[in-house]
């Protein structure tokens, strides 16, 4: 029976001491996130909508952080945890592109919302009044994007920014207004974590389906019911945690508040049981041994 299988020792993970302590950091950070939810307000007629559509990609990076959560629980999945990941990553890259750039931001991206939602009201008969008006709404804001398709039979027509596009003015406009750390997160979450890492647990490709779940042994395949995730579960919280948090910060210095509370939890969410200290130099190190000898 499935309940049975559910609750088999066997399937069960246990968790690390580091994994424990991740978990609890995690937990923390969301529920400083969602307090701070509601107090994140913009008046509809002001020139500050940039700031609402990142705290908007906030809710979202914080709802998905929250599944990655529950999916690396004792009696998680963390194997599909990858998914949520993969997502995340996306919704930061937006979030911060519309963060850094502003209005200008918004046009840019206002094409590729368009399309997402005319597709979506396609499926809707007749499409609800929510998805019709916010596709108004981006088709409007769309038609000021500088992004045109160059050639083709729809040449001189706004396009969408594609992922990679994204990412890319995320890090050059990070480094360009002096902020290292985010250009080197955006990097790091394109290169690795979108492009690599979440890659194999995101895709429904044959890569994704025999590197998990087929197993070899003895001559004949098996089924791996429950494998390990092609991240750690440590990976997988670590990742997302940060990502959420780096946003959170910016985020709420829009709305007037201090980096102070997210950052301290941020210095606890790393892999390990202590976050990892610069070498002292070589010539330092030599010296040390010879006192301690």
């Amino acid at each position: 029976m499935p309940r049975d299988r559910l609750s088999a020792p066997a399937t069960v993970h246990a968790l690390t001491v580091p994994e424990r302590r991740i978990r609890r950091r995690v937990a923390n950070l969301l529920r400083v996130l969602e307090r701070r939810s509601g107090e994140l307000t913009t008046a509809v007629h002001t020139n500050e909508h940039s700031r609402h559509f990142a705290a908007a990609g906030l809710a979202r990076c914080r709802a998905l952080l929250e599944g990655i959560y529950l999916l690396t629980a004792r009696r998680g999945r963390a194997d599909v945890a990858g998914v949520l990941l993969r997502t995340l990553t996306e919704t930061w890259a937006v979030a911060c592109l519309v963060l850094l750039k502003g209005t200008a931001g918004i046009f840019e991206l206002a094409p590729g919302a368009a399309e997402e939602l005319r597709r979506a009201t396609k499926a809707f008969e007749p499409p609800t009044p929510g998805l019709s008006r916010w596709l108004a709404r981006f088709r409007s804001m769309a038609k000021d994007s500088p992004v045109r398709h160059k050639a083709g039979p729809r040449k001189g027509e706004p396009r969408p920014l594609s992922v990679g596009e994204v990412f890319g003015q995320v890090v050059a406009l990070a480094g360009a207004a002096g902020d290292s750390d985010l250009a080197r997160r955006a990097k790091h979450a394109h290169e690795r974590i979108w492009r690599v890492e979440s890659y194999v647990s995101a895709h429904a490709n044959l890569a994704s389906i025999s590197i998990l779940y087929l197993n070899e042994k003895g001559g004949s395949w098996g089924i791996v019911d429950r494998p390990t995730s092609w991240m750690s579960m440590e990976q997988l919280l670590v990742a997302g945690g940060q990502l959420t948090g780096a946003l959170a910060m910016r985020v709420y210095e829009k709305f007037g508040y201090r980096r102070e509370p997210v950052s301290r939890l941020l210095r606890g969410i790393h892999i390990g049981l202590h976050p990892a200290a610069p070498a002292p130099p070589r010539a330092r190190r030599r010296k040390q041994g010879r006192t301690l000898s």
